[in-house]
C-alpha cells in the first residue's frame, strides 16, 4: 500500500552574495488536489522563491490516484518554522534527494524506492 508523505532536502550555498541561497527538493505523494495545497502551504512558509523546476510528476500505479510530484526551488530560507501547517503527515528529511538525478529513468528508480 502506498503511503501519503512528504520528504524534502535543502542544500545551502555559502556564498556571500548569494540571496535565494537555499536549494530545496521536495517530494510529495498524495492526490493531486492535495499536492498543489501542500506546495503553496510550502511557499508560503518559505516566501521568495524562485527557480521552480519540476523532475517527476505521474501517477503512481495501484495507488488508487495517488500522484508522486518531485520538485526543486530556490529560496532565502533554510528552515520550515511549523512543518505541521504545511503537512500533518509524514514529513521529513531525505538526504537521498541530494543527490543530482540527469534522467527520466533515474527518478524513476528513486520514486520506486521512495513510494514504500
Amino acid at each position: 500500500m502506498v503511503k501519503r508523505k512528504v520528504y524534502y532536502y535543502v542544500q545551502t550555498d555559502r556564498g556571500e552574495q548569494i540571496f535565494l541561497r537555499h536549494r530545496w527538493t521536495v517530494g510529495i505523494i498524495n492526490d493531486s488536489r492535495e499536492i498543489g495545497l501542500i506546495e503553496e502551504r510550502l511557499f508560503n512558509q518559505l516566501f521568495s522563491s524562485d527557480d521552480y523546476f519540476v523532475h517527476y510528476d505521474n501517477l503512481i500505479k495501484d495507488s488508487c490516484g495517488l500522484h508522486c510530484k518531485i520538485f526543486s526551488f530556490s529560496s532565502e530560507r533554510g528552515k520550515i518554522e511549523h512543518p505541521g501547517k504545511v503537512y500533518k503527515g509524514e514529513f521529513k528529511k531525505d538526504r537521498s534527494l541530494l543527490r543530482k538525478r540527469t534522467d527520466e529513468i533515474d527518478w524513476v528508480n528513486y520514486v520506486e524506492k521512495f513510494i514504500k
